[in-house]
């Protein structure tokens, strides 16, 4: 019990030293890191197109 609450520290210690690195590198250079997100989701949206609708089926379109 104890050792998995010492593994949740060093972990959230990690997270803080992570957070702590991009705002340095912010102050630093002016850049400012995108999440691994963001990307995936532009070119998901640059690469959607129009999809052709299947048919309903009973309608008379």
């Amino acid at each position: 019990m104890q050792l998995a609450v010492v593994a949740r520290f060093y972990e959230r210690i990690g997270d803080h030293a992570v957070n702590i690195g991009e705002r340095v590198r912010f102050v630093v250079t002016g850049w400012l890191p995108e999440h691994r997100g963001a990307a995936r989701f532009r070119s998901r949206a640059d690469d959607s197109t129009e999809m052709p609708r299947p048919p309903i089926p009973g309608s008379s379109d």
